[in-house]
């Protein structure tokens, strides 16, 4: 039974793995997308710079929406 119900969690750990790295990498290509639509007022330095923050950080964090509290 220990056997069945470890090999169900392995399971979903991997599934939620995959959905996850599936949902950053759909939101790297929307935001690249929004970046050339809107005319590239951003550099590539900066843009990259902001993806690394919001993988980093979160999507409430990075653009300052909540304070980091790491940082407390």
């Amino acid at each position: 039974m220990s056997d069945k119900i470890d090999r169900r969690q392995a399971r979903t750990k991997q599934l939620l793995h995959q959905a996850l790295m599936s949902l950053i990498k759909q939101n790297g290509v929307d935001c690249v997308m929004h970046w050339l639509e809107s005319g590239m007022n951003l550099t590539p330095r900066q843009m990259g710079t902001l993806m690394t923050q919001i993988i980093n950080h979160g999507p409430i964090i990075a653009p300052g929406l909540r304070e980091n509290p790491l940082n407390h």
